[in-house]
């Protein structure tokens, strides 16, 4: 979702709060649509949090994070209310507890998670992702799920990688060519949420979810794109003029979108789990 969203390439006190409020919203829209859409509030966190105002300045201080907790609502908020709203009908006492009324047809007892929904507005969730779909930490460790892990490695090692050369501060993704010198850092700290982004979907499909579809699930990162376009070509004749050579990586990374795109095209409208 946060494809649509409007952001610069760095941080700047000078962005617009309007823009922040529609992306918020944007987030938000996400949020509701998919459970993980919520990751998507880290952006406009790491945003605020570069931009603080000193706490010196208390007033300026504590107006700004009024309005950084009211993105944080505009984000997040459509999924609580979404979850709560999902229990009401099967959660009689939760009705009872903020006075409710449901009108339909639903449930006169308290189903089994019910006691947990009080704390956790997830409980509906988690149940039916534990219940029913078999999800939970390491539950899809096992031997006949094997070919799934294989079907997901590639892009898992791309992932990690990329991650791992990134926080290490090796490889910054060149958005353009021969920057000047001194800049990788800043564009480094512009891009740093994309990578924790990409790194808590990452740990998510190791852990929780079925792992065969951690490619469909990471592809929402524009940063799985930016490091394997790093991968392709050897730029050391650019200042040369010479045009860049394929390299050995770079053959692999292209095979390997190449087969995704035809074999998956044919594989997935057919019901078989390419992702």
């Amino acid at each position: 979702m946060f494809y649509l969203a409007r952001h610069a390439q760095a941080p700047k006190a000078s962005r617009s709060f309007l823009d922040l409020v529609r992306s918020a919203l944007l987030f938000g829209a996400a949020s509701v649509t998919r459970s993980n859409g919520v990751l998507l509030s880290l952006h406009i966190a790491w945003h605020r949090l570069t931009v603080s105002p000193s706490p010196r300045e208390l007033s300026r201080f504590l107006g700004y994070w009024v309005r950084t907790a009211a993105l944080g609502v505009l984000a997040i908020g459509p999924q609580i209310v979404y979850f709560i709203s999902s229990m009401m009908p099967y959660c009689p006492s939760l009705r009872q507890r903020f006075g409710w009324e449901i009108s339909m047809d639903h449930a006169t007892e308290d189903r089994s998670w019910c006691t947990n929904a009080k704390v956790n507005w997830t409980a509906m969730y988690t149940f039916i992702q534990s219940e029913y779909w078999n999800v939970g930490l390491f539950r899809y460790y096992q031997m006949k799920q094997l070919p799934n892990f294989m079907l997901a490695a590639p892009i898992i090692t791309i992932s990690l990688h990329a991650i791992f050369e990134f926080f290490r501060g090796i490889a910054v993704p060149r958005l353009v060519v021969l920057q000047p010198s001194g800049r990788d850092s800043r564009r480094g700290a512009a891009l740093t949420p994309y990578y924790i982004h990409w790194l808590f979907l990452v740990v998510n499909a190791l852990l929780f979810v079925h792992i065969q579809v951690a490619t469909r699930l990471l592809t929402a990162c524009p940063s799985l794109f930016w490091h394997p376009a790093t991968l392709i070509c050897d730029d050391s004749g650019l200042k040369k003029n010479v045009s860049p050579a394929l390299t050995r990586y770079g053959r692999l990374v292209v095979g390997y979108f190449l087969l995704f795109t035809i074999l998956g095209s044919v594989l997935f409208p057919s019901f078989y789990p390419w992702t």
